[in-house]
């Protein structure tokens, strides 16, 4: 059985829906691994995401968008974006907190511990 010329479309929507949910899926990935402090797993799924949104980007607007289903796929990441945006936020000022500690140490002489030769008795 062939399929009609005006099938193109309805393909689209579907491969929309197929993209939109894999966008889905590696969102919440991308949530669970950097609630685990797991930074580069997350970094590689969110250049995994960046490709996928490409692909979504090069489809176009197919009308799943706009559906039921892909209003409530949208709200989701919406969602989970917001929580990630807020743990990144964490993220980042704990680790420029860590930042400025190492920097505060390593200004006393801790870091080369150049002072501490002095005292090493085992020179």
């Amino acid at each position: 059985m062939q399929r009609k010329q005006g099938s193109s479309m309805e393909d689209k929507k579907e491969q929309s829906a197929v993209l939109w949910n894999r966008f889905l899926m590696l969102t919440q990935e991308m949530q669970k691994f950097i609630g685990q402090d797991d930074v580069d797993m997350f970094l590689s799924l969110l250049e995994q995401r960046i490709t996928l949104q490409k692909e979504i980007e090069k489809l176009g607007t197919t009308g799943f968008e706009k559906s039921e289903a892909g209003q409530v796929i949208g709200k989701k990441i919406m969602v989970l974006c917001t929580d990630i945006q807020c743990r990144s936020q964490i993220w980042l000022n704990r680790a420029k907190g860590q930042e400025r500690k190492v920097n505060a140490y390593g200004s006393l002489g801790y870091g080369n511990n150049h002072a501490g030769y002095n005292f090493n008795v085992y020179k």
